[in-house]
């Protein structure tokens, strides 16, 4: 595989891990008042970003909630009214499926998440320290010689 071929593997593969994230973690997270969004934004940075993302992936939710509530409907009419569906009591594997991963797998999803956002702020302070380096000197040495 190519190497562009790797890096937009890299990157779409983290676009989607951010977009989980975001949807199971943060999102759930963002739902305060005005008062409590100004105090979290001076401690953290980027929950304004958080919010503007948030949003755009509950607009893209509800555009495709109709498209699953058809396929849920069309699940419904010809998978689970099966014979064999029935015969081998499939609900009953798949709640037991569910409740495994709620009390297995979810507490280390969110431990995840939580050092996900330590990594995110992270980043976020280098690139913002890069950028105010850049700033500085794009005006001290560039811009007094395109004036």
């Amino acid at each position: 595989m190519s190497f562009a071929g790797r890096l937009k593997c890299y990157i779409s593969s983290f676009l989607v891990i951010y977009a989980v994230y975001l949807l199971t973690y943060k999102c759930s997270k963002l739902d305060e008042s005005p008062l409590e969004h100004g105090i979290e934004s001076v401690f953290h940075p980027l929950s304004h970003h958080h919010s503007s993302f948030c949003d755009g992936l509950n607009k893209g939710v509800h555009f495709v909630n109709p498209y699953f509530e058809t396929a849920g409907n069309y699940f419904d009419q010809h998978v689970r009214s099966h014979s064999l569906f029935k015969q081998y009591a499939i609900d009953n594997k798949l709640e037991v499926v569910k409740s495994s991963y709620y009390s297995h797998v979810y507490p280390l999803v969110i431990k995840f998440f939580e050092f996900f956002e330590v990594v995110e702020y992270h980043v976020y302070q280098h690139f913002a320290q890069q950028w105010a380096r850049v700033q500085d000197f794009y005006t001290s040495q560039i811009a007094p010689k395109l004036a």
